[in-house]
C-alpha cells in the first residue's frame, strides 16, 4: 500500500480523493468538520488558508 493512501476497512482513501464531511461548527476562519465510516469518526479542523 502507498504511503499517501489509507485502507478503512472496505475503503480505500488516497490522496487526491474527495469525501463527504459534515460540517460539526462554522466560524468566520475555522471550519470543524467530521467523517464517519463504520465505527470509526475522524474529525478536524479547516483553517482559512487565505489568512496565511
Amino acid at each position: 500500500m502507498a504511503a499517501d493512501t489509507v485502507a478503512l476497512s472496505a475503503l480505500t482513501l488516497a490522496r487526491g480523493d474527495k469525501i463527504l464531511v459534515t460540517v460539526e461548527s462554522a466560524l468566520p476562519d475555522i471550519v470543524v468538520v467530521s467523517f464517519v465510516h463504520g465505527a470509526k469518526c475522524f474529525q478536524g479542523a479547516l483553517l482559512d488558508a487565505t489568512k496565511r
